[in-house]
């Protein structure tokens, strides 16, 4: 199982991020119990991985986000390029809860969670590139190799797709997750007054 040290490394790599992420997600969303919020982070968390893994699976020459997420530079033009298909990851969400007339993840944690893993995507990963996501960048351009890291990273311990058995730090989140909701309470609560 765990040892102390593997719960201690991922309390702090992992738990901490996620307790602000559902603390602010329950200011944000303030007029829905604190089980609905957790039940919402935590469905649209799961749909992230797997519309990321589902991206993978698309073919190579057919595949938007391989083209220009995996196998170029991170200039400006690919950086919105990915910065759309990021968010159109989460807009499909969105359209299928309309379509179907369901509200399972309220929109605002929707917006908020978006906010949070694009900007994540985009700035953490893409142009700081943070160890973990270069990792699964180095392992999806590998021919025949298992592409692993599609985060959120607890999922992939989960389903065996993680490169190792460290835990990915989520502490390089937080000001993600601080900028997001400051954006969302302004959006929701502060520009209507």
């Amino acid at each position: 199982m765990f040892s102390s040290d593997d719960l201690d490394n991922f309390a702090y790599c992992q738990v901490i991020p996620f307790y602000i992420l559902y603390i602010f997600g329950c200011l944000i969303n303030i007029e829905k119990s604190p089980i609905e919020t957790a039940v919402s982070l935590y469905i649209i968390s799961v749909y992230s991985y797997f519309i990321h893994v589902v991206l993978h699976k698309i073919p190579l020459k057919l595949n938007i986000h391989n083209l220009f997420h995996h196998y170029y530079d991170n200039n400006t033009v690919n950086l919105f390029i990915e910065l759309v298909l990021n968010l159109w990851m989460f807009g499909v969400f969105y359209i299928v809860q309309r379509v179907l007339n369901i509200n399972i993840v309220s929109n605002k944690i929707l917006i908020y969670y978006t906010m949070v893993y694009v900007s994540g995507h985009i700035i953490n990963y893409s142009v700081f590139k943070v160890r973990n996501h270069e990792v699964h960048h180095k392992t999806a351009e590998t021919a025949n190799s298992k592409i692993c890291n599609y985060g959120p990273d607890v999922y992939d311990h989960f389903f065996g797709t993680n490169y190792d058995d460290c835990w990915e730090n989520y502490m390089h989140l937080v000001p993600n997750i601080v900028v997001s909701f400051l954006i969302c309470y302004y959006l929701f609560y502060v520009r209507d007054v």
